[in-house]
């Protein structure tokens, strides 16, 4: 990744739908300092705390502040050694806090947190929060869920479908703060390519959201419109947690010299050309052939000498030609941008654009303004028609992307109404989650 590549990027944090308190804590910063940047580089982060209200949000709040004053310290170390001393950091300042009180006992916090230098991305995780990437048409998780499920799908080689029957959802296996010691993953660099789309959110968001209706809102809106259509949705389809979004958006270089890593090629190995060995088999063997014709004949000697140096020829070329033959010549790789061939994610999904969340959403909105008639609520449904009706136009031109602004804003009014009237939308009225 270039310096002079500007990062667009918006965060968004709600409480949800049935909890008083949000637990979770969101942090961006981006490097205004060249050498700032290639010591450190723009940072990210998003922790969902547990334990209770005040004690989620200070194991939390502890985390994103650690972090942010570890990794911000000017230091010789690696961007790896960097992510994980802050990491080892927050762990135990959260361990410690929570040893001195007796209600703050095992208080804990999942933390992910995007780093974006001139060596690329870096990722550090603990606990079930998510990391992002969108590229083109697909999206990829660059995380690995540290959960009962996902753990019992790795060892037991089981799909996360068969687990979800019969094991809890929720249970972490990993958590800053619980332990004085925690295992802590720490990945990349992975190559940043300019469209690159990068997002971290909280399980507040993916318990309602699939990866594929994340990938979708993020390609094709603008960061903090994406974030509130995410977050919104969430809420229409229960909010039974804290919601927290974060959507950090590479754009090209400003000049044409924009660094593009090139995807690692296998080179194809040199073979041998056996034409030769083939024919000087043939004439080997009518060597020989003729050696023991003169053995036959009673040439002795001649017949011996003929013999013996065109059987140790043929001898020769028939292990020559069985060693080319054994040669194992890979395949050349495709250079595809789109193409996730610098690792293997953790999952991936498409992100193209989706009829079905689109009739979805509107289905989600005609519920909700239903409800709001029901119960009467004050709202200029002149405006929201409006939206709708710039929205179908929008359809039969294929724009996508102001489709789902002009649904984004209805939404949005929606919700404001609904939450002005001091409203809790129950599931029955909602669309049913995924």
């Amino acid at each position: 990744m270039r310096w002079d590549q500007v990062v667009q990027y918006a965060i968004k944090t709600d409480t949800g739908m049935k909890r008083a308190g949000n637990q979770d804590r969101a942090f961006a910063a981006l490097c205004t300092n060249h050498d700032y940047w290639r010591e450190q580089g723009h940072i990210f982060i998003v922790a969902d705390g547990m334990g209770g209200h005040a004690v989620g949000d200070l194991a939390s709040k502890i985390a994103v502040e650690e972090l942010q004053h570890t990794f911000q310290k000017i230091n010789n170390q690696s961007t790896k050694e960097l992510l994980e001393s802050a990491y080892r950091a927050a762990n135990q300042e959260i361990n410690r806090r929570g040893s001195l009180n007796q209600e703050f006992h095992r208080m804990g916090t999942t933390c992910t947190t995007l780093v974006l230098n001139h060596q690329g991305a870096w990722v550090g995780h603990v606990g079930d929060s998510r990391t992002y990437r969108v590229r083109g048409t697909r999206i990829d998780q660059m995380t690995f869920d540290h959960s009962l499920q996902w753990e019992l799908a790795r060892k037991t080689k089981k799909t996360l479908k068969e687990i979800q029957k019969t094991e809890p959802k929720n249970v972490l296996t990993r958590s800053l703060g619980p332990e004085k010691e925690m295992p802590i993953d720490v990945e990349g660099p992975f190559p940043v390519l300019p469209g690159d789309i990068y997002i971290l959110c909280s399980d507040g968001l993916t318990n309602y959201l699939n990866d594929s209706e994340i990938g979708m809102i993020a390609a094709l809106m603008q960061p903090s419109e994406a974030c509130r259509m995410m977050v919104n949705l969430a809420n229409l389809r229960g909010g039974a947690d804290n919601i927290t979004v974060v959507i950090a958006h590479v754009n090209a270089a400003e000049d044409s010299g924009v660094f593009l890593p090139e995807p690692p090629k296998i080179e194809q190995a040199p073979t041998t050309d056996v034409t030769g060995l083939n024919i000087g088999l043939v004439i080997s063997a009518f060597m020989l052939a003729m050696g023991i014709l003169l053995l036959v004949g009673g040439y002795t000697v001649p017949g011996i000498i003929v013999t013996g140096i065109s059987g140790l020829a043929v001898a020769w070329l028939v292990v020559s030609l069985i060693q080319n033959s054994q040669k194992v010549v890979p395949k050349q790789e495709l250079n595809d941008p789109e193409e996730t061939i610098f690792w293997r994610p953790y999952r991936t999904a498409s992100a193209s654009f989706s009829h079905e969340l689109l009739d979805e959403i509107s289905r989600v909105t005609k519920e909700l303004e239903d409800l709001a008639n029901k119960r009467g609520w004050k709202f200029d449904w002149q405006h929201q028609q409006a939206l709708y009706t710039e929205a179908n136009r929008k359809i039969e031109k294929h724009k996508y992307d102001k489709v789902l602004q002009a649904y984004s804003v209805a939404i949005d009014q929606l919700i404001s109404v609904m939450k002005s009237n001091d409203s809790r939308l129950e599931r029955s009225h909602v669309v049913t989650e995924k």
